[in-house]
């Protein structure tokens, strides 16, 4: 057998079991896509088999989170230091917190640490409470509303 004859056979084999499969009309009907030789089915209905693909899958969806869940409501003191701090490194959080919680001009990263390690955490928290975005990275909203 020559190679186009091959290529030909194993197409019309692929398109044969799509066939007795009801995939090709099943793909069509819930908006897929059937190729010359290999069925699609629709995007809300394929499944991802590796983490790549569902990371894809969600940041093609929007969400940036990079998968993790953020809380802003830390039950115990150490969760409340780190997710502060980590509030304190983004530059639309510390925004929040000076000008609505503190009704400051302006709060530097180092007086925002240094409020944080001296265990005010709760100006923080609620800055990042008021920016909350489950979908955005680090869950912190890149605009104030």
């Amino acid at each position: 057998a020559t190679v186009s004859t091959t290529t030909t056979t194993r197409h019309r084999f692929l398109l044969d079991g799509c066939r007795r499969l009801g995939l090709m009309m099943t793909a069509t009907a819930v908006g897929g896509s059937c190729g010359s030789s290999v069925c699609f089915p629709a995007v809300a209905s394929a499944k991802s088999y590796s983490e790549n693909a569902k990371n894809l899958e969600r940041i093609n969806a929007g969400d940036f989170s990079g998968g993790a869940v953020y809380n802003n409501n830390p039950s115990t003191d150490g969760a409340k230091r780190r997710r502060a701090m980590t509030g304190c490194k983004t530059p639309i959080a510390r925004e929040e917190a000076a000008e609505v919680v503190l009704n400051k001009p302006k709060l530097s990263e180092k007086e925002c640490n240094t409020m944080v390690l001296n265990g005010d955490t709760e100006f923080m928290l609620q800055a990042l409470r008021n920016l909350e975005c489950p979908t955005c990275p680090y869950g912190i909203s890149s605009s104030r509303r």
